[in-house]
């Protein structure tokens, strides 16, 4: 029966896949409103370049359940696309959240990851990645991202950020020469 959940699920997800957007608005249009189906609904829709509508959805979706993964991530795509990164970041925090607090640092880092990509130097995005990364014990990783938005700072004029920052790089890669050159300069 196509009310039923799981092959409705399935139906719109092959729809998708085939490029069919239209056909899966159509059915999901129909569907009863739960956070799943509004955010297929929202996917088709951003498939259908309707970013506006998909954001709006996705936020219902939301709504209905605040930690549900697929509307958060879409979300902060629409949010990318739009070039608001700091909402893009707003968006997947609650899913960087709860992976901590799992220790699952792959689902923490691939949430946050689509939004440095989108902009390499956006300081809150680099800050929780560093924090991730710290997590997990790859503090090579950690430093570099610190090293990063340490520059930032700097490049913004913030040099009370970028001398904690530089900091953080020596707390975490006592040898990293960049940044105690930086913060011999800075202090």
């Amino acid at each position: 029966s196509p009310n039923d959940a799981g092959i409705q699920k399935n139906l719109v997800r092959s729809l998708l896949a085939q490029k069919n957007a239209t056909a899966a608005v159509a059915i999901l249009k129909a569907a009863p409103r739960t956070a799943d189906s509004l955010s297929l609904l929202a996917e088709a829709q951003l498939d259908l370049g309707q970013r506006a509508d998909a954001a709006k959805t996705a936020e219902q979706a939301i709504a209905l359940d605040a930690r549900h993964e697929a509307a958060r991530l879409l979300l902060s795509r629409v949010r990318i696309s739009e070039g608001a990164f700091d909402a893009a970041l707003a968006a997947v925090v609650p899913l960087v959240e709860g992976a901590l607090a799992s220790a699952d640092f792959g689902r923490a880092a691939n949430a946050l990851i689509p939004v440095l990509q989108g902009e390499p130097s956006h300081r809150g995005t680099l800050r929780r990645l560093a924090e991730v990364r710290e997590g997990e014990g790859n503090m090579g990783e950690a430093a570099r991202l610190r090293l990063t938005l340490a520059n930032e700072d700097e490049r913004r004029g913030e040099p009370s950020e970028a001398i904690e920052n530089y900091r953080r790089v020596l707390a975490l890669a006592p040898n990293q020469e960049e940044a105690r050159g930086r913060l011999s300069e800075l202090s």
